[in-house]
């Protein structure tokens, strides 16, 4: 795979990269790549799991970039943070405008590289413990919260996620995590396969700016993209399955769940119908 090659196609792509948790076996080979605060941050957590995923994530995150960026060592990576916790790219100087988004959750890591645009990614896992139909009442619209409360057994867990996950995406993509109230927007899926963001006014922003996806990762992982592509062509996603260190890494066609669909209607208009078919060819 050509570094080179990889950064001339971020003009018309985005890409995810996954990888798994790292164990403590591999703190010796990725440990050195990461920074102080970083390592401090692992020394924090208590539970393993936790350890495992901030270890692959930061790892995951350093080498892929130098792969875009070869003249630059994973470790000479240097991140700020913004108020709301969301990290940028802070040197060294001379990059080329790389823009990413980390997720991880119970047994994935998620990494997307833009090249200058906004975008969020979200992964989660659909099988844990959730009150599914407690947190859509308090964090969902209304309209979603119904769709989510009239479901049942598979089915509702299915779209309790694909509203989740998208939402997660979205306000990363934003830069806000949950300072961006997540019942201030709404997506509906008009018709098979498709994903319509409403917003609402007071948020300053414009659904038509949006580029959104939703695929199924793995088995019991859900996985969203969302990028600010404004008036231009959808990016063509790519997703690859790799090593922390990106040594290894091979491209994925996970089945896509939901894509973006024209703009959706104005914030809580309620005359859309969210239908219950989920599977789609890619659009655009």
């Amino acid at each position: 795979m050509s570094a080179g090659a990889d950064l001339d196609r971020l003009d018309s792509e985005a890409h995810v990269w996954l990888t798994g948790p790292a164990g403590p076996e591999a703190l010796p080979e990725l440990a050195p790549l990461l920074d102080e605060a970083e390592l401090a941050q692992y020394e924090r957590y208590k539970v393993e799991r936790a350890r495992a995923l901030h270890l692959a994530a930061r790892a995951l995150a350093r080498s892929v970039l130098s792969l875009y960026a070869p003249a630059i060592d994973p470790r000479e990576w240097r991140f700020r943070f913004n108020e709301h916790g969301r990290p940028e790219i802070d040197g060294p100087v001379g990059g080329p405008p790389l823009r990413f988004n980390l997720s991880h959750t119970d047994g994935l890591v998620a990494c997307l590289v833009t090249l200058r645009l906004d975008a969020g990614v979200d992964v989660e896992r659909i099988d844990r413990e959730l009150n599914l139909t407690g947190v859509a009442r308090h964090s969902f619209s209304a309209r979603e919260a119904a769709d989510v409360r009239r479901r049942r057994g598979r089915d509702q867990r299915q779209r309790f996620f694909h509203y989740w996950t998208l939402k997660e995406a979205y306000i990363k993509a934003r830069g806000m995590g949950l300072a961006l109230p997540l019942r201030r927007f709404s997506y509906t899926f008009p018709s098979s396969g498709e994903v319509a963001i409403e917003l609402d006014p007071e948020l300053g922003d414009r659904a038509g700016d949006w580029q959104l996806a939703l695929y199924q990762a793995a088995p019991e992982h859900y996985l969203a993209t969302a990028i600010r592509r404004g008036g231009a062509a959808d990016r063509e996603i790519v997703i690859r399955r790799s090593t922390p260190l990106a040594t290894e890494c091979r491209e994925l066609t996970p089945a896509r769940l939901l894509a973006s669909a024209p703009v959706g209607t104005v914030f809580g208009d309620d005359s859309s119908e969210s239908a219950a078919e989920t599977r789609v060819p890619r659009t655009r």
